[in-house]
This record gives C-alpha cells, structure tokens and sequence, in this order.
C-alpha cells in the first residue's frame, strides 16, 4: 500500500539537504547482489532487471553476486548530497571488489533511466587512471542525460503515476509527494538537449521553457520548487565518461 505520508521528504533550505520525517528509513535492498533490481514490486509480479538477469547468467561463467552484481539506490535522492556521495564511495568499493575477484578483470557497467544521470555525475568524480584500471565499459540504457519533460507534468498535475485512476490513489496527493523528492528536481529538462526557445510547459497565460521554469514555480504559486531545483540543477555531470560508452536511448516524454 502507498502510503504518501511516509514518502514525502523535507528539506533543510539552509544546508540543501534532504531527509524522510521522522521514524521513516529507506534502505534499498541487495547492494551487492541482485535482490534489489529482479522486481520492482515486493510480490515480484512486475519486473525490472528480470529478464536481462535471467539472460546474462547464460553466459558461461557468470555468476550471481560475483561476476554479475547490482548497486541500487534510493531515487528520491539527488547529488549534490550526503546521501549520494555515501553512496558513490559505496560504488567504488563495489566496482573494485568486483575487479578483484574476478581476476583482475574490468567491470562493464549496465544503467538505466535515472542511474544513467547518477553514474555519468559518479564518473567526474572519479580519475581517469582509476577509470582505466576498473572499467571496461558503460552501456546507457534509457538515461535521462538532458532530463525528462514527465516532471513538468509531475509538479504541474498529477505527479510520477499517469496510468493509476484517482480512485485507487489521487493525482494531487501524489502531485504532493513528487513535489518533495530532490531528484525529481535534479531531472527536470536542461539545456542543451533542450533549446532555450523550446516549450517545456504551455498555458492561456505564459509558455516556460529551460531558461523560466523558476518562472513556472513562482506562477504555480509554489515557490520552494525553485528553491529545491536551483539546490540540485548544476549538480550534474555530462562530459566524457572516460570509457567505451554505448547509449541506448529510450524518450521519457
């Protein structure tokens, strides 16, 4: 059961740190392993990473939890963060104990949506010479690089969840959630993969675009959502990996 009251974070304005109310935890499950990223539903009816694993453990010689492993994270968070930089010092332990008991053999990283965006800013704060000790390649599934036009719709209307009808889970409650995850700040649309005179957002009043969408909040009459995006806006890198790349490059719209 979806219970907004306990997914909705705060935020310290002054610090620019985000945290879940008070007795609430989040901790994604099977970093290290791949318990975290079969599913994306506790019942398993509704698969994520399924299919690909099942596939990939054909090949000869891999194994589950050594020469195939998973490194999943809490979305809600977005760097610039505490949260985010734990988990980068996590990732590096785990790309290096990988490399080392599997012979000294390169890891070739799989990501996807929002984890292209996370290890693409991972990488800037990574050397090159380590980059070419421990990695092979890095396979781009879907990555939100120039962010997603679906969060202007989120904290415009009716949140992350389009499909699910208000009488199974109302839009604004959940509208009232999206508002309050950092990271959904951290994806929305960013120049140059969208032009400064491109319509992001259009109504009978104004039209916004990248270069206005503090503009959008104050209009919304919901001015910490520009508060928490100029938090996270430059927290992003999209330079040169370093490694072999390869994108496969699904449109979040």
């Amino acid at each position: 059961m979806f219970r907004h009251d306990q997914n909705i974070m705060n935020l310290d304005t002054y610090v620019h740190l985000s945290y879940f109310p008070t007795g609430v935890q989040v901790r994604p499950k099977g970093f290290g392993n791949l318990d975290g990223v079969r599913y994306v539903d506790n019942l398993e009816i509704i698969s994520y990473y399924q299919v690909m694993i099942e596939e990939l453990l054909k090949i000869q010689g891999m194994k589950e939890g050594v020469s195939l492993r998973a490194a999943p994270f809490d979305y809600r968070y977005s760097p610039p963060s505490g949260k985010t930089t734990r988990y980068f010092n996590r990732l590096t332990r785990l790309i290096e104990e990988t490399y080392e008991i599997n012979g000294k053999k390169r890891v070739a990283i799989i990501s996807h949506s929002m984890g292209g965006l996370i290890f693409s800013t991972y990488l800037e704060t990574r050397p090159l010479v380590w980059k070419r000790q421990f990695l092979h390649s890095w396979s781009n599934i879907g990555g939100v690089m120039g962010g997603a036009l679906k969060l202007v719709k989120a904290f415009v209307s009716h949140g992350v969840i389009e499909e699910v009808p208000d009488v199974l889970m109302s839009r604004l409650v959940h509208r009232r959630v999206a508002r309050t995850v950092m990271s959904n700040y951290w994806m929305l649309p960013r120049y140059p993969v969208w032009q400064e005179d491109e319509i992001l957002l259009r109504t009978p009043t104004a039209n916004y675009t990248v270069t206005t969408l503090g503009d959008m909040f104050r209009d919304m009459e919901y001015p910490e959502g520009e508060s928490k995006w100029n938090a996270v806006k430059n927290g992003v890198y999209l330079g040169d990996p370093g490694r072999n790349g390869h994108s496969a490059l699904i449109p979040l719209l």
